[in-house]
């Protein structure tokens, strides 16, 4: 399985990478900064699992337009988002998305455990 997971803080994205590591240690994971520096490495390596931070900053796409992005390339991705602001509006564009799951900040072990579980799509 290849995971691709985006998060523009470095702390998020260390703790996340551990969190998966554990949850999948048999995956191949690789952690972007940017959605310019993840849909390049979904173009050239290809994902299984897009895990995405929604708010990706200022001067760059957002996680559901990269989700689209990967998604074209793409069409069996699963799709995490994950987000420390939950609503009602962002929850119904992650079900427009298809996503397989929708976690909320701090990630645990055990949450992301449960999204591996329910994936929409087989992963290798």
């Amino acid at each position: 399985m290849r995971i691709l997971c985006v998060d523009p803080d470095h702390n998020d994205a260390v703790r996340l990478r551990q969190a998966l590591g554990a949850v999948s240690p048999e995956a191949v994971i690789h952690s972007c900064r940017s959605a310019h520096e993840a849909l390049n490495r979904a173009e050239s390596e290809g994902c299984d699992v897009l895990l995405t931070e929604i708010e990706l900053g200022e001067n760059q796409a957002d996680g559901f337009v990269l989700a689209q992005q990967v998604a074209a390339l793409n069409p069996a991705v699963n799709i995490i988002f994950v987000t420390g602001r939950m609503d009602s509006a962002r929850a119904r564009l992650a079900l427009e998305l298809h996503a397989s799951g929708y976690v909320r900040k701090p990630c645990t072990r055990q949450s992301l455990a449960e999204q591996f579980r329910n994936l929409r799509h087989g992963a290798e």
